[in-house]
């Protein structure tokens, strides 16, 4: 399930490594096209950027959604009813990307060459992101009338639940500390 999820960041990966290989101005050796300091900087970003989005999905696969608003909500009590709603957008999000895209190919959408493709994305986008922003108006409409005030309804030092996951902590914390050491020492 995690590499199903991962699968548009491989894609993204692959762009900037192949981005940095082109157009990285600090590229002095060339093979093809492609410089090697570009290739070697863009596959760092790339390693860096699909470590932070597999400890995020590994956090949101292993962790409910109650405890999560819980731990956020310690915080800062907005913090906790802003994650708690972004996680539960998301897959209306999902959905609505895939209704947008068989309406559009139902109307004849093309995805023949770059210029076509682009096209095609801001066809598919542009309406979830103003269907997405109507219902966050709507969603604070309903939190208003509700009388949601952000109010602390009660107070733990540490949430049970975080004496399990200190080992997440712990390999978040690694991991930062071996990109620092390897941006500014190496």
């Amino acid at each position: 399930m995690l590499l199903k999820r991962l699968t548009p960041f491989y894609f993204f990966s692959l762009f900037i490594i192949v981005f940095h290989s082109l157009l990285n101005p600090a590229n002095e050796t060339y093979w093809l096209y492609f410089g090697l300091e570009g290739f070697l900087y863009g596959t760092t970003v790339a390693v860096r950027l699909l470590g932070i989005v597999i400890l995020m999905q590994t956090f949101f696969i292993t962790t409910p959604p109650g405890q999560i608003f819980q731990t956020f909500s310690s915080w800062h009590p907005d913090l906790g009813m802003i994650m708690l709603l972004l996680l539960g957008l998301l897959p209306i999000m999902r959905d609505e990307m895939e209704v947008s895209s068989q309406a559009q190919q139902t109307r004849g959408l093309s995805w023949g060459n770059f210029k076509e493709k682009l096209f095609a994305y801001l066809a598919l986008l542009i309406p979830v992101i103003i269907k997405s922003l109507f219902r966050a108006q709507q969603m604070s409409y309903l939190l208003y009338l509700r009388g949601y005030s952000g109010a602390r309804l009660y107070y733990e030092l540490e949430p049970a639940w975080a004496k399990g996951f200190r080992w997440l902590i712990v390999l978040s914390g690694s991991f930062f500390l071996i990109n620092i050491y390897a941006r500014f020492i190496n």
